[in-house]
């Protein structure tokens, strides 16, 4: 009797194994304890050997800092469900973001690039709604504001009890929205029109 041939799996291009070990990163974070997600876990979850994981990335670190920069982009494509709601995407990456930086990765390597932040603050500035006639320090100041808003909302790390009382967030929104609607008249009381 004659044995079956052992079929082998296709072969996968290098950045097509990137691009699942990224995604299992994130999935990974997002569904388990992060004491949990290591090595082998992650190679057994996007269905590699860990050797797949050095392969393609110098280390751990570098599929990390990867997998910060899909979050980026992330950040930039999707909207929130309204002005001053917190984007599910932010909150995933300051979570993510603060456990890297908690894991020991020096924030400097996790730094977004001008081009990231440039664009970023383009898309920002039109989801709060900010007037394109502001001058650029104002736009930047109350941009500076919803963000410190925005950064309030979201639980950095799991299992964080959330300090706010629940009305806060309303009020704040609140608050926000009078602040907009008389930053022409903040701008020109404190000099930043040009």
């Amino acid at each position: 009797m004659e044995e079956p041939e052992h079929q082998k799996k296709p072969r996968i291009t290098s950045d097509e194994a990137k691009a699942v070990l990224i995604k299992t990163v994130i999935e990974l974070f997002q569904t388990i304890p992060i004491d949990e997600i290591t090595t082998r876990r992650i190679s057994e979850h996007a269905g590699f050997d860990t050797k797949t994981i050095f392969r393609n990335f110098e280390n751990l670190e570098g599929l990390y800092i990867a997998a910060l920069k899909v979050l980026e982009a992330r950040l930039i494509r999707e909207g929130p469900h309204n002005q001053f709601s917190p984007v599910p995407s932010t909150q995933l990456y300051l979570r993510f973001f603060t456990w890297l930086v908690l894991s020991g990765i020096p924030p400097e390597k996790l730094a977004a690039g001008n081009d990231f932040a440039s664009e970023f603050r383009a898309v920002s500035y039109e989801r709060i709604g900010v007037s394109p006639d502001l001058s650029e320090r104002a736009k930047q100041a109350f941009l500076n504001l919803a963000g410190s808003f925005l950064h309030s909302q979201v639980d950095l790390l799991s299992r964080q009890p959330n300090v706010f009382p629940p009305d806060s967030l309303v009020d704040s929104q609140v608050l926000l929205d009078a602040i907009m609607r008389h930053m022409p008249a903040f701008a020109q009381e404190l000099g930043w029109e040009d």
